[in-house]
């Protein structure tokens, strides 16, 4: 994601609306919709949940302790810098 800065006034602008926003340059022209945080994350969830389904529920004990060793993460880990320093 572009991460823009933006003077205080117009932050304080943002903040003082509820919802979406468009944001016109000094001609006239919309430039953004800016949406609040909460809005944003909301809409990004929704989006997921639809592509990829909701999401399921927290692994138990047993599934967790299914996963791999340290051991073993940190040779894959070696192995994938190992072929990718190969490829460069």
């Amino acid at each position: 994601m572009n991460k823009l800065d933006l003077p205080a006034d117009v932050i304080a602008k943002l903040r003082a609306v509820n919802g979406p926003t468009k944001v016109y340059d000094a001609t006239g022209e919309p430039q953004a919709v800016v949406l609040p945080p909460e809005l944003y994350q909301q809409m990004l969830d929704a989006w997921a949940d639809k592509v990829f389904g909701p999401p399921g529920p927290p692994p138990t004990a047993a599934e967790i302790a299914e996963g791999v060793t340290t051991a073993e993460a940190v040779a894959y880990l070696r192995e994938l810098v190992a072929k990718r320093r190969g490829a460069a």
